[in-house]
Parts: C-alpha cells; structure tokens; sequence
C-alpha cells in the first residue's frame, strides 16, 4: 500500500483529524517514516531488519484498518504546544494554500492544500526523534524560563542535529513515496525562487500561505493578524508574493487582497478541523 499516493484532500483531512488529538494526526503518522538522522543512519535503519522497516510496517498496519486507535504520540506539555502549533499552522497554511489557488485559476487546489498540509512534516520528525532537546529551541530561553517564541531559525536545527526541518521533511517524504509535485513543495516551500518551472505556482502558492500562517499571532484569536490592514503591510514586505504572481494577469496588490479575503474564514476552519479530533 502506497498510502500517499492514493489520498485526496479529503483524506488528508480526515488522517489529520483521526489522530489530531493524542496522535498529531497525519503528520505525526508521516513523522514515524523516517527521522532526521545522518543519511549513513537512514541506509542503516532501512535494512529490513532495521528499525525503519518497523515504523514503515506500523503505519501501514495503522492506516490500512483506519479508523482505529491512533498512534499514542509521545511528548510532554511543552511538547504537546510544539505539536498544537504545527497542527494549526498547517491547517491553516493547506486552507490559504487550496482557497487562493481557486482564486488565481491553479487547476490543482487539492495539490496545494495537500502541500499545506505537508510543509511542516520535517518538524514533527524533529520532534519526534529529538524530543525536549529540539522543544529547547522552541523557546526564548533553552531551560523554558522565557515565552514560546515558536520555530527556531534553521540554523539552529542544523547546529543541533546536522539537518534542518525542510532537509528532514524531504527525507519524510520521498521515504513515503509523494509525488514530485508534493517533493518540490517540501524541498522549496521555504524558498520559492528555486522552485523549477515546472513546480509553479503550485511552490508559491504553498510559500504564501505558510508565510500567511506563521505571521499569526496567537491563533486562538479570532484575527490573529491584528486586522486586515495589518495583514496586508506585513505581504507587501515579502518578496514570495511576487513569485505566485510571475505569468499570472494579476498584480501583487491584487492578490495580498485575495489573500486578506481568504483568512477571515481561515480560523474558522482550522477550529472546525482541530475540534472534530
């Protein structure tokens, strides 16, 4: 079974809501494929004795007799807010990602919401395998004296653990066999000027909405981007927008107000998403 090939948006919603809750959902299940370890580690735990064939194993168990009882994801209260906010950011950056894609005329919206979903995978397999020492980065202070300050620079993850999120990401994802479309969002997500040619503006659309996501204050507010206004000076100072709109008949003031249009539902459906779990 080839679990990622077959989903559709709907499925990936439902695999994220099923384990939302105890499981971190799809991306904690993704984040069982393969961690974020030197690739001599990865060749290793692949043999079919390894441990990666055992991960692999379980989630085809899992996910073959869905529903069913979810992967228990293991971590502390702190942890647990390093998952809340991946879970949300993700949903809310697969909402803006699918919304805005209907709106500029990408024929894939379902693609780019599935992207949404998936940008994020490489935390959760930092998480995963690292635990309390990759939560440290997620605060001001490393001892948790200090405020959730949310994700640490890259730099910080590649000093710690030799690759940083979106390395560990793609190294999730090819491990579970997504498409190049779904490869080229988790390599470049981040970094849409280096998106092929090919991969546009399906990349930009996913770099827009996770930037969208990751603007937000607290995501328990019903505007977490204190106003529309607000919203739309903090895109007017980010050069991905540019990108979405490069062959599109359509200016990038034009799409900061689609964007601004789009997130006053977008909480709403997070909330709805998260609450069924």
């Amino acid at each position: 079974m080839n679990l990622f090939h077959a989903l559709d948006p709907t499925h990936v919603t439902y695999l994220l809501v099923f384990g939302a809750g105890a499981a971190g959902g799809l991306l904690g299940l993704m984040a069982l494929g393969l961690v974020g370890r030197p690739a001599e580690n990865r060749r290793r735990e692949a043999a079919p004795d390894g441990r990666q064939a055992a991960r692999n194993a379980r989630l085809e168990a899992l996910t073959e007799t869905m529903p069913g009882v979810p992967y228990e994801f293991r971590a502390g209260p702190d942890g647990e807010q390093v998952q809340q906010y991946i879970m949300k950011t993700s949903v809310l950056a697969a909402y803006v990602a699918r919304e805005l894609s209907k709106e500029i005329g990408f024929e894939e919206p379902g693609v780019a919401y599935t992207g949404g979903i998936f940008a994020q995978i490489g935390r959760l397999a930092l998480l995963e395998d690292e635990g309390e020492t990759y939560v440290d980065l997620w605060f001001e202070e490393q001892d948790r004296s200090a405020s959730f300050r949310g994700p640490p620079p890259q730099g910080q993850e590649i000093l710690h653990f030799e690759e940083d999120y979106v390395q560990n990401g793609l190294a999730v994802g090819q491990a579970c066999g997504v498409s190049d479309k779904l490869q080229a969002v988790l390599r470049a997500h981040h970094r849409p000027a280096r998106a092929r040619t090919a991969f546009r503006p399906l990349v930009p659309l996913v770099a827009v909405a996770f930037t969208v996501a990751h603007h937000a204050g607290d995501l328990e507010d019903e505007n977490p981007w204190d106003g529309e206004e607000a919203l739309a000076r903090d895109l007017q100072g980010v050069p991905v927008t540019r990108h979405v709109v490069e062959g599109q008949p359509l200016s990038e003031r034009k799409l900061i107000a689609l964007v601004v249009d789009i997130v006053g539902d977008a909480i709403e459906f997070v909330d709805e998403v998260l609450d069924a779990a």
